[in-house]
């Protein structure tokens, strides 16, 4: 149980990763809203090929703050360094591998 928790974090870490350091466009909050409705009420394929005009499109940014770049630095320490090191002994890793 406790190995399948560990790769499910592993698998999760470069998502999140990804969401806390990269610069990406920053879904329209209100867009976002609407997914939410019935499809009654908004029907996204609807919206999918509408034309607009450069001069419409307003893009928001995400760039990551401090604190984001920080959680970031905390989760490659408690993580991925650890790990790193245990490469370093392989009598360690040898131990690992015959208790799983």
């Amino acid at each position: 149980m406790m190995m399948f928790r560990f790769q499910k974090v592993c698998e999760s870490l470069p998502f999140v990763m990804g969401n806390l350091v990269c610069t990406y466009v920053d879904e329209d909050p209100s867009k976002r809203d609407k997914l939410s409705l019935p499809l009654t009420d908004y029907l996204p394929v609807r919206f999918w090929a509408q034309k607009v005009t450069k001069h419409d499109v307003q893009l928001k940014w995400h760039i990551p703050s401090q604190d984001e770049i920080d959680l970031a630095n905390e989760l490659i320490n408690l993580f991925l360094i650890k790990e790193i090191e245990k490469l370093n002994k392989p009598q360690l890793i040898k131990k690992l591998v015959s208790i799983l």
